[in-house]
């Protein structure tokens, strides 16, 4: 009797791990794969947004709310993985996070790149996280 329980609960545990498996490549397939290491909202100083490719310039916000949105911002940025994305591309939106420890980190993206950490992606829906940027914050 004890066999067939230990059986039984194996079975049940190892459907559970694949339907959670399937469920995770379905979401992959249909929405892209999260991009990691996004910053907490707490440990960022500002953010620094610019768009185009201009060098300088750019806003600076230091509103916690406009932190907060920034970092939420980055769960828009899915890419497809295991595809090349062109690095030729120019960017539309870039997003600087200056940690209060003084280190930095760069989201950029326009309709079909993304850039994180010194990464490049395609992104699955590069528009959104564009437009979304342009929403959180307008350009002057």
């Amino acid at each position: 009797m004890d066999k067939k329980l230990r059986r039984r609960v194996s079975a049940g545990a190892a459907s559970a791990v694949l339907a959670v498996i399937i469920m995770a490549v379905v979401f992959v397939l249909i929405w892209g794969m999260p991009v990691s290491g996004a910053p907490s909202p707490g440990d960022v100083q500002s953010v620094t947004v610019k768009y185009g490719e201009e060098p300088g310039g750019g806003v600076e916000y230091t509103d916690p709310e406009k932190i907060e949105s920034a970092c939420r911002l980055l769960g828009s940025m899915n890419y497809e993985p295991f595809t090349k994305a062109s690095e030729d591309d120019a960017t539309a939106v870039t997003i600087t996070y200056n940690m209060k420890d003084g280190s930095r980190k760069v989201a950029a993206a326009n309709s079909q790149t993304g850039w994180w950490q010194g990464k490049t992606m395609k992104l699955k829906q590069g528009d959104v996280f564009v437009n979304v940027a342009e929403g959180l914050f307008p350009q002057d």
